[in-house]
């Protein structure tokens, strides 16, 4: 058996219904009842909402969750403020308040990267009521009680962003919606690139299906632009798929980093900040496993806050 994007899903002998009011964004395509149970939630929080945490791993969908609460929003007329790590440091820096938009939806893309100047901008402009308020949507693909454990992210403003929460299924959480995605994503790639669109094998689907796709979207995007540029076949079978998924891992083994040249003191407190991310900010735990005592490890963590380690680690 062969697919293409124009062919049914992998495993429906039907074509899915279109997303309850036509939310039918890339990335929230399919019709597992962890997708279903997103669109529902986004559609019933757009009208009324004021400030939505997106939570999840790396390439989950946050933009597109993000446009669809903005285009169910009171706000859908305005366009919707996207900001990445760089222009969201201007854009909430304390002297941009006259270049800010009054009214409106910003969604802030790498919330966890904000600087404390930036964190202290938003929270201001979360705080602001009446005709200048704007809605804020953030993602953060980690755990904000870790990241304020760690001293890098400011509690207050954790506090204020995380009243509505909405997590973003991975695509291991919705396997069955893995050959609509692939076939949109081919569709979509192949006319970007005028490339005309594969077939793709049982054998390929199967394969798709049954990895891990540790960065999600991204990564499933990374192997169809591998695939058209690469693979001139009109059929796409499981070899394929594993050539490609290859050549888009990161590379990690066999390759040498420089040695970093850095105080032993900071990579001791950088280390201690990755093991209390690893561990969601239990100080406890991450006591243990660095070997030490709880009163040791908030001594070093007091000593990292007055020397400012922790701030240029994260």
């Amino acid at each position: 058996m062969n697919y293409s994007s124009r062919l049914l899903p992998f495993s429906s002998a039907k074509a899915p219904a279109a997303p309850t009011q036509a939310v039918a964004a890339s990335g929230l395509d399919g019709t597992s009842a962890a997708v279903a149970e997103l669109r529902s939630k986004l559609l019933r929080v757009a009208p009324y909402f004021r400030t939505v945490l997106l939570t999840g791993e790396m390439g989950t969908g946050a933009a597109f969750a993000a446009r669809v609460l903005h285009d169910h929003s009171p706000f859908r007329s305005k366009p919707l403020k996207v900001l990445a790590a760089g222009p969201a440091e201007v854009y909430f820096a304390p002297d941009s308040a006259g270049v800010r938009s009054p009214n409106g939806v910003v969604f802030v893309e790498e919330l966890a990267k904000l600087s404390r100047t930036a964190q202290a901008g938003l929270l201001h402009l979360v705080r602001v009521r009446g005709p200048r308020a704007v809605c804020v949507i953030a993602f953060a693909p980690n755990d904000l009680r870790a990241l304020v454990s760690a001293g890098s992210f400011s509690g207050e403003l954790a506090a204020a962003l995380g009243g509505l929460r909405i997590a973003l299924p991975s695509l291991r959480d919705r396997r069955e919606d893995i050959p609509t995605l692939l076939m949109e994503i081919l569709s979509r790639t192949a006319a970007k690139l005028g490339r005309t669109e594969p077939l793709l094998g049982e054998d390929f689907v199967k394969a798709a299906c049954n990895f891990a796709w540790p960065r999600n979207l991204d990564q499933m995007g990374e192997v169809v632009a591998w695939l058209l540029s690469h693979r001139a076949a009109s059929e796409l079978h499981r070899d394929d798929f594993e050539a490609a998924s290859e050549a888009c891992e990161p590379r990690m083994a066999g390759t040498t980093k420089p040695v970093r040249m850095a105080r032993l003191e900071e990579m001791v407190q950088e280390h201690i900040r990755a093991v209390l991310l690893a561990c969601e900010g239990n100080k406890l735990r991450a006591a243990e496993i660095l070997g030490i005592s709880r009163s040791t490890l908030y001594r070093m963590l007091d000593a990292a806050a007055v020397n400012g380690f922790l701030r240029r680690a994260g």
